[in-house]
């Protein structure tokens, strides 16, 4: 955690979000692959929730198409429901968008965070904003870029900033973990980049991080993964002995990139991994197996 501002959202810092029921909650980006299975934990959980998102295809819960570079709409649907903590999950994303124009990534990312913010403190709501552990990194992708300014416009608001790390599960798109799977159901080689080391959590596990920094984390920076590394070889094997593939590791020269999350402050609120990522990977395997 990196600093520490005058709070200047609810009592949620220090009452810690006791009482759950009632409390209303908005998810931004509530279609995307995290904000869905965040809306499923909290409704579990009989918590109020509504989400908003520009409109996507395949998800089955209540969402409002909304898209947060609109301020007066966004600024008059805070207000109108009142809204006790604000996840933000909406941005444009490198991985699904790929090489956008710049202006893009920033009119989303930068300026639709800022208009989360300024919304949210009209009724004094506390807001979790979904960064990345890309921000750690040299990259000047304008997708990292404009993670690093909002992160910049999210701590003079005093919010929570969660740098989210190698996150997988079921429905994910793009990401290694998806293309090892698709290149071993097709027995083709897996390319490895050597020395490369990952931080990957579960979906799930990502929703209970972002749950638990919304009802205990006071304003700050904060690492949301497994605080465990693993090979991006080891990975390969892993993927082709769980999908029974012919394909081999075809093993390519690279700097050594180890990227590991460090979650001491979240295990100082009690959080802990939930899924193993050997049966995480099991389960996006099976997923894919069968859609794919």
């Amino acid at each position: 955690m990196v600093f520490l501002p005058q709070n200047p959202y609810k009592a949620f810092y220090t009452l810690g979000l006791c009482g759950e029921r009632g409390l209303e909650v908005l998810i931004t980006g509530v279609t995307g692959f995290i904000g869905r299975r965040l809306y499923s934990l909290l409704k579990n959980d009989d918590i109020s929730i509504r989400g908003i998102s520009r409109k996507r295809a395949g998800f089955s819960g209540s969402w409002t198409s909304l898209d947060v570079t609109d301020l007066d709409k966004l600024k008059k649907f805070v207000r109108e429901h009142g809204f006790d903590v604000i996840i933000h999950l909406a941005a444009l994303t490198k991985r699904r968008y790929g090489n956008l124009p710049a202006e893009d990534y920033f009119r989303v990312n930068t300026l639709g965070t800022e208009n989360v913010l300024k919304a949210a403190s009209e009724v004094g709501a506390k807001v979790v904003f979904a960064s990345t552990a890309a921000v750690y990194t040299p990259s000047r992708h304008p997708y990292v870029e404009s993670k690093r300014r909002a992160e910049k416009v999210c701590e003079q608001y005093g919010a929570v900033v969660a740098r989210i790390f190698n996150a997988y599960g079921e429905g994910k798109e793009g990401g290694v973990i998806e293309t090892f799977i698709k290149r071993a159901l097709r027995g083709e080689p897996l390319l490895v980049n050597v020395g490369q080391v990952r931080d990957f959590i579960y979906v799930e596990d990502v929703c209970r991080a972002l749950w638990l920094l919304a009802k205990k984390a006071d304003p700050g920076f904060y690492d949301v993964g497994t605080g465990k590394g693993i090979r991006i070889e080891d990975v390969a094997r892993l993927i082709i002995a769980f999908t029974g593939s012919p394909s081999s590791i075809e093993i390519r020269p690279a700097p050594t990139s180890i990227s590991i999350a460090d979650i001491s402050s979240l295990k100082s609120m009690g959080f802990r991994p939930e899924v193993s990522f050997e049966e995480g990977l099991k389960l996006v395997v099976n997923y894919m197996r069968n859609t794919f």
